[in-house]
């Protein structure tokens, strides 16, 4: 398992419980995956109405902040190609499930959802590469930008960069030396 850093450990240490933080942690990730759904229902040209009923006030706010973010990305050139697509490197030994990949002028850009409190951008950038570097063994479609969408309750943030084979592959030597070093492997 990789550690989500310090501020993760921070709020678990001042929570009330383990279970408590457990539970929290449980409700957000319900929450976001029931944005992700309303998200892809839109973006596979419907108009996502049947998962709108299950999201809340705070869900439906990011919602409705995703469809404005979609229709100024479609003004601005990017086409929809897919979504929700498991991806996965032999090579490499892991796989993952994207959110969307979009055409921009011809060049593929891989796209990320956060609907959390914070988007992490270094760890964003990491998975967003591994990503790209698994549909470049699969498909040998070279993925030129990654692109994290932070959906709040009232605006979007994005963060846009290429993506980093280097460290993505650091990142697993790394990760198969710690498997190597418990006997996991």
């Amino acid at each position: 398992m990789i550690a989500k850093g310090v501020g993760f450990e921070r709020w678990l240490g001042n929570s009330k419980s383990y279970d408590h933080a457990m539970s929290i942690r449980d409700m957000a990730a319900t929450s976001g995956t029931k944005l992700h759904l309303a998200c892809n229902h839109l973006m596979h040209n419907r108009r996502g109405l049947e998962y709108q009923k299950d999201l809340n006030e705070k869900e439906l706010k990011k919602y409705y902040v995703f469809q404005h973010w979609a229709v100024q990305a479609m003004k601005y050139g990017y086409k929809f190609v897919s979504s929700e697509q498991t991806v996965y490197s032999d090579v490499h030994g892991y796989a993952g499930t994207y959110d969307m990949l979009l055409d921009y002028g011809g060049n593929h850009v891989i796209a990320d959802i956060k609907t959390g409190n914070i988007a992490n951008k270094f760890y964003c950038m990491l998975q967003l590469s591994l990503y790209a570097l698994a549909i470049k063994e699969q498909h040998n479609i070279d993925i030129t930008d990654c692109l994290v969408i932070h959906l709040m309750t009232t605006k979007f943030e994005e963060y846009m960069f290429v993506p980093d084979f280097s460290s993505a592959k650091a990142l697993l030597c790394l990760y198969k030396t710690k498997l190597k070093i418990q006997g996991d492997v």
